[in-house]
């Protein structure tokens, strides 16, 4: 029997009361854990069966002979060797460079101007959304088909322009129409991003700096773009790698004409890959991209938030 005066923790009942309590909180919180794991675990299924497994597989296939009519031998890095040595790769790999900043730097900075008008819009902005994101959603083969219409050398372009420029055929400015092409299909996207990223601003840092009498360029400088900086990061980030990975549109409108002027890293991997059977070597190739992508995000990070 329990001692008179005992308190009740002391007593056996007591014991079996916290007892209780303690396993009920360990059992709520492991069923936090595993709710949590099951609502994450698509997630993580997903990227392991579809992203980590071929990756690491493409890493293995990029140091053998891989090709699509004999198994694979393992050569080491004999392949990254000769990326080196190889001519075409590095002015591939600097036209990649040019394309991605013809369209990125353009993209952003029409589509934060366009992002900025429409915010200031109180009338007719679902419309002029609307409008804005269409390019997105077409398909990027059915985009790339009527540019190639358009830029004809009697098209659309040089018919309202009064030129007779060969577009696509001309080794110096078809890469201009390419771009042109890319940018149409991406702003409305980066529209609607940057929107919701000037929606997060809030009213009050506007209010403040009109009161202090700062003027629009000021106002850009010193309030927009430091509030806009994470999504002007993700914009960057994802553009860059749009671009840089765009198979699409040079393959439709140029495949890589003329004269390899368009010809760029997706179209240079997948003809090394299926057009000369070298799958080893087109392998290396995407897994240099990859790292190149990687280092470029890395980069903009750093000049975005460089001193924070």
């Amino acid at each position: 029997m329990p001692l008179i005066g005992a308190q009740p923790s002391e007593t056996g009942l007591g014991l079996g009361v916290q007892r209780r309590r303690r396993a009920g909180r360990i059992g709520r919180r492991t069923g936090g854990q595993v709710f949590t794991l099951a609502l994450i675990l698509p997630a993580v299924l997903y990227f392991l069966i579809w992203v980590f497994l071929p990756g690491g597989y493409g890493l293995y296939l990029s140091m053998t002979d891989a090709s699509l009519i004999s198994s694979p031998q393992f050569v080491g890095l004999q392949n990254y060797q000769q990326l080196l040595h190889s001519d075409e790769w590095w002015q591939t790999l600097w036209r990649t460079f040019e394309y991605a900043a013809e369209v990125v730097v353009p993209t952003l900075l029409i589509s934060l101007v366009m992002a900025r008008l429409v915010t200031r819009c109180r009338r007719g902005r679902a419309v002029l959304m609307t409008i804005y994101f269409l390019p997105y959603v077409v398909p990027g083969v059915v985009a790339a088909l009527v540019f190639e219409l358009i830029f004809q050398r009697y098209g659309l372009v040089n018919s309202a322009l009064h030129l007779s420029l060969a577009w696509l055929t001309n080794p110096s400015i078809a890469m201009y129409a390419i771009s042109i092409a890319t940018i149409w299909s991406m702003i409305g996207y980066y529209v609607i991003i940057l929107m919701a990223g000037y929606q997060q601003i809030p009213g009050e840092l506007i209010e403040a700096a009109a009161i202090d009498g700062a003027r629009m360029l000021q106002l850009i400088r010193y309030v927009e773009l430091p509030a806009l900086r994470p999504t002007l990061l993700f914009c960057t980030i994802s553009s860059t790698a749009a671009v840089m990975t765009n198979f699409g549109t040079p393959y439709v409108m140029t495949d890589g004409g003329p004269s390899n002027a368009t010809l760029t890293l997706p179209l240079l991997i997948y003809n090394e890959a299926f057009k000369y059977s070298s799958a080893g070597l087109g392998e290396a190739m995407a897994m240099v991209l990859l790292l190149i992508s990687l280092l470029l995000a890395l980069f903009q990070v750093r000049v975005l938030f460089k001193g924070r």
